[in-house]
């Protein structure tokens, strides 16, 4: 497996990647063994603020793109899905 610091590595559409501590929360939850909800919280939060700035400088480069993307490509900048699929577009 490929190893980045600098950029998410996705092993699919849809996944992303998670730290240990999350990981093993999550599957001991689909489990349905007891998690301690509060920990999974607090490492969620953790992970989606990593994730918020590890994306910010692409959604700001979104940002200053969409507007002339929808002056040339109306149709594109309609549904940017396959923008903000990955920088939490508009």
């Amino acid at each position: 497996m490929r190893k980045s610091d600098d950029r998410i590595l996705t092993t699919h559409v849809g996944s992303i990647p998670r730290s240990p501590v999350l990981r093993d929360l999550l599957v001991r939850q689909d489990r349905g063994e007891p998690v301690d909800v509060a920990a999974l919280a607090r490492e969620a939060e953790a992970a989606r603020r990593r994730l918020t700035e590890i994306a910010a400088p692409a959604k700001a480069l979104y940002e200053r793109l969409a507007p002339i993307v929808g002056r040339f490509c109306p149709g594109l900048a309609h549904v940017p899905y396959h923008v903000s699929r990955y920088v939490g577009g508009a």
